[in-house]
């Protein structure tokens, strides 16, 4: 938002945002694993649950300012990569959760 804020030209432009969230290592707001924490398994799956609203919540901040200062003249494509890491392949893969449903195969 910082660039946008920048830009001196109205000329049309492609902005790829892309986020880390919520690969390892799992770094989430202490505020957001606290609100988590009763509600989860553990430690380790409240982190995940807390990065994954980390996420939601930056990528509405960027929709807001995206429709604030741009209106409908914006086309917004969301994607993600293919699902949860839950075999537990990678040593540091420790905080995964979540399913892809009937697609089988996790990350593979």
């Amino acid at each position: 938002m910082n660039w946008l804020d920048k830009k001196e030209s109205n000329n049309p432009f492609y902005l790829q945002v892309t986020f880390h969230e919520p690969h390892e290592p799992i770094a989430s707001p202490k505020d957001l694993v606290q609100k988590y924490l009763p509600l989860s398994k553990n430690m380790k799956q409240a982190e995940y649950f807390a990065n994954v609203e980390n996420m939601d919540k930056e990528v509405g901040r960027l929709l807001a300012y995206l429709k604030k200062n741009y209106g409908d003249n914006t086309l917004i494509v969301f994607s993600s990569d293919n699902g949860p890491e839950t075999l537990n392949r990678y040593y540091r893969a420790t905080k995964s959760y979540g399913s892809p449903g009937e697609l089988k195969g996790m990350k593979l």
